[in-house]
């Protein structure tokens, strides 16, 4: 199985899809906004599922699966180190 999807042709074309589902679910939740990572889990839904099921499905994922608590946890730690590094 290839890491992404920028070989496949047919997904080439949800790209748009891609980056609205992200938006939609960084304006849903400003705590985590958007995490790196996230767009792979993204487009794997995209690819079996409408833009719209993508999104509620990303929050079931986030919220009934506890992924948020990781990339809630994930997203701290990179702030710290970006003040670490700056000071």
């Amino acid at each position: 199985m290839e890491w992404d999807y920028s070989g496949n042709i047919n997904f080439l074309n949800r790209v748009k899809s891609l980056e609205r589902v992200l938006q939609c679910y960084a304006k849903y939740d400003p705590k985590i906004g958007y995490v790196q990572g996230m767009n792979f889990v993204t487009a794997s839904i995209l690819y079996h599922a409408e833009e719209y099921v993508a999104f509620w499905i990303l929050i079931l994922i986030f919220e009934k699966a506890e992924m948020r608590d990781i990339y809630m946890h994930s997203k701290w730690i990179i702030m710290r180190l970006i003040l670490i590094r700056t000071c």
